[in-house]
Parts: structure tokens; C-alpha cells; sequence
């Protein structure tokens, strides 16, 4: 009863009294509303072949939102030829004349407006994706 009063007594004027239990309770809902993020880890692979494309000079980017890497721009004439790009995730405006014989594009998800002269021989395709 007397505690009641007192907090009553507390929130009218202004102040607020917290037991310990309160703080407790309020440290466990704050904890609880974090945010559950584990941001993504890049392979060394990963890493590999992002220092691949941009030595052929294609600008390139980890992506966290897709977790891979993401491509943009241009791969006009590019000599890709035996690289490994497993799992990339490439939107390209112009795909032409590409060197990718031998190239590793398994799981690889491709998007240009054209893909004319570019080279596949022998190229690894498993669950590629290859748009136009």
C-alpha cells in the first residue's frame, strides 16, 4: 500500500521511482527488440573474384542486400577467359565480344541487353542464368 502511494505520489511530481525488478524488465525488452542482423562473411573466393573483375577494369561491388557480387556497367571486350565466377550476380548494358572460355559461371545469374560475340566455349554452365 505505502508503496503505491509513493510511486503515485513520485509520478505527480514528475519523478518516476524504478525498483530493481523494473530495470531488469526493461533491460530484457530492450535486448529482446535488437535487431537479429549476422552481416554476411565474404569468401576469399569471393573476394578473388571481385579483384578479378576489377583488373579487367568492370566495376563491381560485394552486394550485402544479395550476398554476392553485384556487376554494373560494362564488360565490352572484357578477357575473363578461365576465371571463376561462380555464383555472380552481373546487370550489364553491354555484354559484347567477352572472353569467357573456360570460365566457371555455375550458379551465375547474367542480365545484359546484348551478349553478341561474346565467348562460351567450354565455359561451365551448371545452373547458370544467362538473360538478354
Amino acid at each position: 500500500m505505502l508503496v503505491g502511494l509513493v510511486s503515485i505520489i513520485g509520478s505527480m511530481g514528475g519523478g518516476v521511482f524504478w525498483s530493481l525488478q523494473d530495470q531488469e524488465r526493461l533491460n530484457a525488452a530492450q535486448t529482446s527488440l535488437e535487431p537479429i542482423y549476422q552481416p554476411k562473411v565474404w569468401s576469399d573466393q569471393d573476394r578473388q573474384i571481385l579483384r578479378t573483375l576489377q583488373m579487367a577494369g568492370i566495376q563491381a561491388q560485394l552486394d550485402r542486400q544479395i550476398e554476392k557480387i553485384r556487376v554494373d556497367g560494362s564488360a565490352f571486350n572484357a578477357q575473363l577467359s578461365g576465371v571463376n565466377l561462380r555464383g555472380i550476380f552481373a546487370e550489364l548494358t553491354n555484354f559484347s565480344a567477352a572472353d569467357l572460355s573456360y570460365a566457371n559461371l555455375s550458379g551465375a545469374k547474367l542480365r545484359s541487353s546484348t551478349f553478341s560475340g561474346t565467348k562460351l566455349v567450354g565455359a561451365q554452365l551448371v545452373k547458370a542464368d544467362l538473360r538478354i
